[in-house]
């Protein structure tokens, strides 16, 4: 048996890291509504990528001869030692990147939205748990991404630090409830 899908939506929220990824947005010299725009088109490309890796979960996943309990231990370790690393760390840096709306691409796409760690939980969780669910609780966490963006310059900078705490804690927790849970099912 899979391991709890609210246990997997909380960790690929968690994973996605709204207040962490919205402090690493580049800011400086644009303007607030051209940053929601490269977040909104950088949320929403980065959710068709992770659509992608969904239908191709059990593919891949058949290809390369990884059983289900193998890719819940793989991604429940993945999620443990991010969340740990995570969760010392100091304020992100703001990213670089390219001008204009290529910014969309670098770096809000990729490194900031399209991550190694949610993408192998997206192929654990779309394998456990199918596509929709898994979909679902990527598009919430990017949306909570672009909200997180649209609400900054209102939210202090330590609530936004102490929320990215509280998600690193969460992504150990689920990391370590699915690392059991796939041994368990070996």
């Amino acid at each position: 048996m899979s391991g709890s899908v609210w246990v997997v939506a909380a960790v690929l929220v968690a994973l996605v890291s709204p207040p962490r990824r919205a402090e690493e947005m580049p800011a400086s010299g644009r303007a607030r509504r051209d940053r929601l725009r490269a977040a909104s088109v950088g949320a929403a490309l980065a959710a068709v990528v992770y659509l992608a890796l969904a239908l191709a979960a059990m593919p891949v996943l058949d290809a390369l001869r990884i059983s289900g309990p193998n890719a819940r231990i793989a991604a429940g370790l993945v999620a443990v030692l991010v969340g740990a690393l995570t969760l010392p760390a100091s304020e992100p840096d703001e990213l670089g990147g390219a001008s204009g709306l290529r910014v969309v691409l670098v770096p809000v796409l990729f490194p900031m939205l399209v991550r190694a760690e949610v993408a192998v939980l997206v192929l654990s969780a779309s394998a456990d748990h199918g596509i929709g669910p898994t979909v679902l609780a990527v598009a919430v966490g990017l949306g909570a991404f672009v909200a997180w963006l649209a609400a900054n310059h209102r939210i202090a900078r330590a609530v936004s630090t102490g929320t990215s705490r509280v998600l690193a804690l969460v992504a150990v927790a689920g990391g370590v409830d699915l690392l059991i849970d796939g041994v368990l099912a070996i």
